[in-house]
């Protein structure tokens, strides 16, 4: 277990390295590859002495990043000179060029301390300039350094900052690698669920890109971290699903790191107790020599030797055994390999105590303790060493910080002395200036004085009525402030029984209210009704006023005649006149009442109404405020009826959507139902709305098991009654007529469904012509023997999944491209029928479209090609496991956009 592991971290390793590597890489550097590129390079440079624009600095930049690849010192004197030149045109970014430059000099010559600075720098002027791209692409430079450095909290903290730059931009290609590179971080640190989480999403990058080395790579990376879990299976799946896409590749050391780590990876399976695959164990080995020896690498011919080795100890063949690992040995000695040397010296051990050798298995397994000793020695002083390294490159990064802070108080500071100086200058010349200019001034003076003295009465007068002017204004703006502030609370108020207090807390503020209410005239009954009338902070019960000519109340009056009305002594100017004709009282009398008529577009809709226990409360300036709050009130209590009218409209659909779905739901098969004929299966049944146009369906008669998927035309209420008319087709063509055949079950629905909706008819305007029809999955299941099912499919424009135990792929039954129903050409329509046999333990994946179509918040449809990945990777969990894990996935996606159609999902396992 131990040896596998070490082993497959090694061949990792390279592969992080050559990610870094080219993340590193200029985008000048990719493009300079022929032989005589400086010659030609140089001659654009010199063409472009006498220009005054940037092409001269971008010559020199690029003979520089030349340069920067095969390790020249020259870089530092041409990067040195674009710097200048930059700055003398302000050319921020030639700048920042020259500095990245610079770091991959240091880069290459391992001075990492000193490429962290230039890369930092870089990276500020970027981020200063607002060049994101080039601020991301630096960021991933700086995470390489870090990542060499073993500084991983930092890689991944700059490697994140510019991955969020490179998704803005959706730059597939760099965000990509940014994944790779996060994962070999996570996968450094033992978070291996999120090293494998990256890999995937670097996968899907790289496969848009159409990028073979890339996706070959990332799955070699995947089967890396498993075989350090020691999860041989899991990893032996990846390296298998990774080797086509490397041998697509002319990459000869990827394609003998996929042979090798295959044969290891099948040796900890059962895999010998297998003849096939004890074959292919020797032939992945037998492929990965061939390259390895014609590139001549001795540490893969080290890894293939030291894989037989082990291979030839599971098959117990010690002879072979020991003569691999002698083999190995020595090629490991050869190549300075010395954690591998213990790992033979552990082989050997291993192999001479099975071969009851005991003398020479004691040399060999002393021989190991004693060098991995030593090794664990030099790993925990290399583990110190490098986390002072990190702690000082941390200190260094602090000191640099405070000693620029302190260069710009010292710039400051020199800045500062020399505008004392400059003052003093100007001051000393300023005050003989000024001395002139005030004995002309002085003459001046006295004869001003008299004019000023003259207009500052008059000045006073005018600044008077100015102070009256502005605290009218300031009352006016203070009133038209308040008013707005209570329009915009009362108008977005959709509660007619919320209105009342919300408009009382608002005015209550600028006059007293013991009383207000909102009559609202019904033209049926001829009356004003207050509801929810508040008096001293109680409600008052419903109650009445006759709106006729012969009514004396004061609302009335102000409803009828449409008119403001003001009561400052509601008991003597209004009672005592009116004693015969007042109705009984709601509530006690006021002492003082406004009352104002509520009208929409001039229609009058009832009247409002403030009041006060108080003797001469109000003021004109009130009812003026009032008038004005009139209309806003007006528009409240209209959107308040209206929103009570839609409220009520609605509920009324949604009882109605709800006692429908009730009915849906009588039709679909019950759980009891479906396990009776499937002991484990998985369902996602998620309509769009409340009714569904998708269902699912299942019978059994004459020993055949029926199980369907149907998406009818529409959703919501039209998709239901398609839904209804199919479910009862299938009800009549099987249960009744017992038609036991797929596709002239389909067939038989097309015609039957056409004649329903009447599709048959001619009409001279084609958009009269019911076209609604269904798309649907229709199976067959009858067990043959026990260990066999037979299934028959037809499919409507919907293909059948399925999965057999022995694969790790799901496989697809393409279905007939019609639809049944619809509009068509033909006069009859032909659905093609398949029959597979299927092992026990097989499933069968049932789906409509609305599972692939759903959106993200970006508008990008999962996709059934994404689906079918996904499925690939949940296929070893129970189907209960599965629907969970579906479910996520789905919302993962989906977050919060909107669903888009009636999602069915339907999986049943053959057991």
């Amino acid at each position: 277990m131990y040896r596998l592991t070490h082993f497959s971290i090694l061949l990792v390793i390279s592969i992080s390295i050559i990610s870094f590597e080219i993340m590193a890489q200029s985008d000048v550097s990719k493009i300079i590859k022929q032989k005589h590129v400086s010659d030609s390079l140089w001659k654009i440079y010199i063409n472009s002495e006498k220009a005054e624009d940037t092409t001269q600095i971008n010559a020199l930049l690029e003979i520089a990043s030349h340069y920067s690849n095969i390790k020249n010192d020259s870089i530092l004197v041409l990067t040195e000179s674009a710097i200048q030149q930059s700055k003398e045109i302000l050319y921020f970014k030639g700048t920042a060029k020259a500095l990245r430059i610079i770091g991959f000099y240091h880069q290459g010559k391992n001075n990492y301390d000193s490429a962290v600075h230039y890369f930092k720098t870089s990276a500020d002027i970027y981020q200063d300039i607002g060049d994101s791209v080039a601020y991301s692409l630096v960021l991933n430079n700086l995470a390489g350094i870090y990542y060499i450095q073993g500084n991983y909290s930092r890689a991944l903290e700059n490697l994140l900052i510019s991955l969020r730059i490179q998704q803005c931009y959706e730059d597939k290609l760099q965000i990509s690698r940014s994944l790779n590179n996060m994962a070999l971080i996570y996968k450094k640190n033992n978070q291996y669920e999120k090293s494998i989480q990256m890999h995937k999403q670097a996968i899907i990058m790289k496969e848009k890109l159409n990028d073979s080395l890339g996706i070959a790579t990332s799955y070699l990376n995947i089967g890396s971290v498993y075989l350090e879990q020691t999860d041989y299976q899991k990893a032996n799946v990846y390296f298998e699903k990774g080797l086509p896409m490397a041998l697509k590749t002319d990459n000869d050391i990827l394609i003998c790191q996929y042979y090798i780590n295959l044969g290891m990876s099948l040796i900890k399976t059962d895999s010998l107790k297998n003849n096939t695959n004890k074959y292919k164990i020797l032939l992945y080995f037998d492929k990965a020599e061939i390259i390895a020896q014609k590139i001549k690498d001795k540490h893969l011919l080290f890894y293939i030797s030291f894989g037989r080795g082990q291979y030839f100890l599971y098959d117990k063949n010690y002879i072979k055994a020991v003569a691999f690992a002698e083999n190995a040995l020595q090629l490991a000695q050869e190549t300075g390999l010395r954690k591998n040397i213990a790992e033979i010296y552990r082989l050997l051990a291993t192999i001479y105590q099975l071969k009851n050798k005991f003398e020479l298995s004691a040399h060999y397994l002393g021989k190991y303790i004693n060098l991995d000793d030593s090794l664990k020695k030099e790993e925990s002083l290399n583990e110190t060493k490098r986390l002072q390294a990190v702690f000082e490159s941390e200190r260094q990064e602090q000191v640099i910080s405070v000693l620029r802070e302190q260069k710009k108080l010292q710039e400051s500071e020199i800045e500062r002395k020399e505008i004392w100086n400059y003052s003093l200058a100007s001051g000393t010349v300023l005050l003989l200036v000024i001395a002139i200019l005030v004995f002309i001034q002085k003459r001046d003076r006295d004869n001003q004085n008299k004019e000023i003295l003259e207009k500052s009465t008059e000045i006073s007068q005018q600044k008077e009525e100015i102070t009256q002017q502005n605290n009218q204004l300031k009352e006016t703006f203070s009133r038209l402030s308040i008013l707005s502030e209570i329009g915009r609370k009362i108008t977005a108020t959709m509660d007619e029984n919320a209105l009342i207090s919300i408009i009382k807390e608002s005015i209550e503020h600028i006059m007293p209210v013991d009383g207000f209410g909102i009559g609202i005239y019904n033209s049926r009954s001829q009356a004003i009704e207050y509801n929810n009338f508040i008096e001293k902070d109680h409600i008052l019960p419903f109650h009445i006023e006759s709106a006729t000519e012969g009514t004396k109340s004061l609302s009335v009056q102000s409803f009828l005649e449409d008119k403001e009305v003001f009561v400052v002594d509601v008991k003597k100017e209004y009672f005592q006149k009116n004693k015969t004709h007042i109705s009984p009282l709601i509530g006690e009398v006021p002492q003082a009442a406004f009352f104002i008529p509520l009208r929409i577009r001039e229609r009058p809709i009832g009247v409002m109404t403030i009041q006060s226990f108080e003797k001469n409360p109000y003021t004109e300036d009130n009812l003026a405020l009032l008038r004005n709050l009139a209309t806003y009130v007006s528009i409240a209590v209209a959107n308040a009826n209206a929103y009570k009218l839609i409220r009520d409209k609605n509920q009324n659909i949604l009882d109605s959507m709800r006692y429908a779905k009730t009915i849906q739901g009588v039709l679909t098969p019950t759980e009891k139902a479906i396990l009776n004929q499937f002991s484990d299966y998985c369902l996602i049944y998620s309509p769009k709305d409340i009714v569904s146009g998708d269902f699912y369906w299942l019978t059994k008669v004459n020993g055949y098991t029926f199980i369907a998927v149907v998406d009818c035309t529409g959703h919501g209420i039209p998709g239901a009654f398609m839904s209804m008319i199919g479910n009862m087709l299938l009800d009549e063509l099987i249960n009744q007529e017992k038609h036991m055949q797929p596709s002239k079950i389909l067939k038989l629905m097309h015609e039957r469904i056409r004649k329903l909706l009447k599709q048959d008819a001619k009409s001279k305007n084609s958009s009269k012509i019911n076209k609604d029809g269904m798309d649907m999955i229709l199976c067959r299941i009858e067990r043959r023997t026990s260990a066999l099912y037979e299934v028959a499919y037809a499919g409507a424009k919907r293909p059948l999944w399925y999965s057999e135990p022995s694969h790790t792929k799901i496989q697809e039954i393409g279905a007939t491209r019609s639809s049944i129903g619809g509009k068509q050409r033909e006069e009859k329509r032909l659905f093609e029928e398949n029959i597979i046999q299927l092992p026990i333990g097989s499933s069968l994946y049932l789906t409509t479209d609305g599972f692939a179509d759903q959106n993200s918040p970006q508008a990008e449809r999962i996709g059934s090609y994404n689906l079918k990945l996904f499925l690939n990777t949940i296929l070893d969990k129970n189907m209960a496991t599965q629907q969970d894990l579906l479910i996520d996935f789905l919302e993962a996606h989906k977050k919060d956009a909107d669903q888009r159609d009636d999602i069915t999902f339907w999986g049943v396992k053959l057991d």
